[in-house]
């Protein structure tokens, strides 16, 4: 009886060095009408289960916030109501094969693991250095 009991304690201590992990940046194509479109996902654990935020660097859109993120065995199932999309796909081992749909649209999308942080940091100097790509002249007003 105290071989079975062990058996399943050990058992079910080894489940958990199965799961897999599904936080990081996951970035994949989506084709469009002949258009490529980028998309970021970045997933982080939570105490409550797991947030996301979304990019789509392609249309200027980064750190676009999901509504719903739920990640069950394999299985990953994203959601922003806000934007109308939503993503559910499967992870085998560092990509996730998937649907995204928006509107009436449903495209197969795949997902591959990013090391690197996909969000671009946008340059936008305050105190532009010459050369300018437009002419400077001196004004001056007077106020009376």
């Amino acid at each position: 009886m105290k071989k079975i009991l062990f058996f399943i304690a050990a058992l079910l201590v080894c489940t958990g060095a199965w799961a897999q992990d599904i936080t990081g940046n996951w970035v994949g194509t989506l084709a469009i009408q002949g258009i490529s479109l980028k998309l970021v996902f970045h997933i982080e654990k939570t105490s409550d289960g797991y947030s996301a935020t979304m990019d789509s660097p392609d249309q200027g859109g980064f750190g676009l916030p999901t509504s719903r993120v739920a990640f069950d065995g394999n299985r990953l199932e994203l959601s922003a109501g806000q934007l109308g999309l939503s993503y559910s796909g499967t992870l085998a081992n560092d990509s996730i094969n998937g649907i995204f749909r928006q509107g009436g649209l449903q495209l197969p999308l795949v997902l591959k693991r990013s090391e690197q942080d996909a969000s671009p940091t946008m340059n936008r100097p305050q105190n532009p250095h010459p050369p300018f790509p437009y002419d400077v002249k001196d004004v001056t007003f007077r106020n009376n």
